[in-house]
């Protein structure tokens, strides 16, 4: 006779009875999903105050219910059930509030930001005492500027060649992008959408689902991120025979 479902469980409740009633260690679950412990404990109890953001934590269930022959997306769906998360155009309409302590470290950082930015455009610029300011000569006219010479021309080949890379995207998925330590991208994609960089030294990829993408890098597939549902960062350096 088979055992009816407790609809009032939580997702990392289901969890967490399907894998003892399978004799599953956890440690097992950490090994296949490349997840720790710390957070599968979390999950398993509910512990949202240790887990990381959202995007994070539904990956993470992905994976796990995958191991345990459960569909992903009913626990993802009762994962959202139970934080009251409601989808509105394909984002959520609610995310789980950042703890107290990030919240005040992030008003430090605007609140300095801010300062140096008073500082920076009010505060009275310092001269050097005793040195005149002299007006700068008038430039002379010539009757006709001299051509180049060879060695001051500088050759199409000694300008360095940039790196292209290129992202491919299965499904949805979350993605930020940084080239050359600037800031590029953050946000969703869908399947079929592209994005492509040109870098001269560095590239940053950080996805919340490894199996969602494809990376392509100077026009060579990248071997894949990891396992589906797995959060994943990735840093691509130029090519080293760029001058």
């Amino acid at each position: 006779m088979p055992i009816p479902q407790v609809r009032s469980e939580k997702a990392g409740e289901i969890l967490r009875r399907t894998r003892e009633a399978r004799q599953i260690p956890l440690e097992e679950i950490a090994k296949r999903t490349k997840i720790s412990l710390r957070f599968l404990n979390a999950i398993e109890k509910g512990e949202d105050r240790i887990l990381p953001a959202d995007v994070f934590v539904r990956g993470f269930m992905r994976s796990y219910a995958r191991i345990l022959g459960l569909d992903p997306e009913e626990i993802v769906e009762q994962y959202k059930q139970d934080h009251g998360i409601m989808m509105n155009g394909g984002e959520e309409d609610h995310a789980r509030p950042l703890p107290l302590f990030f919240l005040w470290v992030s008003l430090a950082v605007i609140g300095v930001c801010l300062i140096a930015a008073l500082v920076f455009f009010f505060w009275p610029r310092s001269r050097t005492p005793g040195v005149p300011i002299m007006p700068e000569p008038a430039p002379k006219m010539e009757a006709a500027p001299s051509p180049p010479s060879a060695a001051a021309s500088i050759p199409a080949s000694a300008a360095r060649a940039m790196d292209s890379v290129d992202l491919l995207f299965s499904r949805h998925c979350w993605a930020l992008v940084r080239t050359d330590n600037v800031k590029a991208y953050e946000g969703f994609k869908e399947a079929g959408d592209q994005l492509k960089y040109q870098i001269r030294d560095a590239f940053y990829l950080k996805v919340g689902d490894a199996g969602a993408v494809q990376v392509t890098h100077n026009g060579k597939p990248y071997p894949r991120l990891g396992d589906e549902g797995q959060p994943v960062e990735l840093n691509i350096t130029a090519s080293a025979g760029n001058p």
